[in-house]
C-alpha cells in the first residue's frame, strides 16, 4: 500500500512543493538497488526477521519524513530510507515466503506474493487519492507509514505452524 502511494502521488506531491520526482526516484532505486545487491543475503545469514522488522521500521520512517518534505534534503533523506527500508525487507519477505513453501508449491508461493504486492499496490490507489483530495498529502503520508508499521507488527506474532507431512 505505502509502496504504491509513493509511486502513484510522488510527481503531484513534488510538484505542489516546487520539488522534482526525478530527484525522489534516482535517490529511490539507487538505494534501493544498492541494498538489494549488498544486503540480499543478510537474512540468510541473521535470520528473517532480524532483517525483516527493522526495515520495515525504516521504510516507515522513510515515508514519515515524506510528510515533513519541504526541500531537496528531506526529499533525499526519505527516498534513501524508503530505498534502504524497501529494498532489504522485500526480499527478505520472499525469502520467507520461499521457507513456508515446499518445493512443489514455491512457484504458486512467488505468483501469489507477487500478486498480493502489486494487488495491495493498485487497490489503494484509489483509496490514498481519496485521502490525497480531502485531507491533503500529508494525512496521506500518515496513513501510508502507519500501514508499514501495521505490517511490522505482524511479523512479530507468532508464526502458524505448518502441517507436517507424517
Amino acid at each position: 500500500a505505502a509502496l504504491g502511494a509513493v509511486f502513484n502521488f510522488t510527481a503531484v506531491y513534488l510538484q505542489s512543493l516546487g520539488l522534482t520526482s526525478g530527484l525522489f526516484f534516482v535517490f529511490y532505486s539507487t538505494t534501493n538497488v544498492i541494498c538489494r545487491f549488498w544486503g540480499g543475503g543478510l537474512s540468510d545469514r541473521y535470520g528473517r526477521l532480524i532483517v525483516i522488522v527493522p526495515n520495515l521500521l525504516v521504510f516507515a520512517l522513510g515515508v514519515l519524513l515524506y510528510y515533513f518534505t519541504n526541500g531537496e534534503i528531506l526529499l533525499g533523506l526519505s527516498a534513501g530510507l524508503i530505498g534502504i527500508g524497501f529494498g532489504l525487507s522485500n526480499p527478505a519477505i520472499l525469502a520467507m515466503v520461499l521457507d513456508r513453501s515446499t518445493p512443489a508449491e514455491q512457484g504458486l508461493a512467488i505468483g501469489v506474493f507477487n500478486f498480493a504486492f502489486q494487488a495491495g499496490m493498485v487497490g489503494t490507489t484509489p483509496i490514498f487519492g481519496f485521502i490525497a483530495e480531502h485531507w491533503g498529502f500529508g494525512p496521506m503520508w500518515l496513513i501510508s507509514s502507519a500501514c508499514i508499521l501495521a505490517s511490522a507488527a505482524v511479523f512479530l506474532l507468532p508464526a502458524p505452524r505448518l502441517p507436517t507431512a507424517d
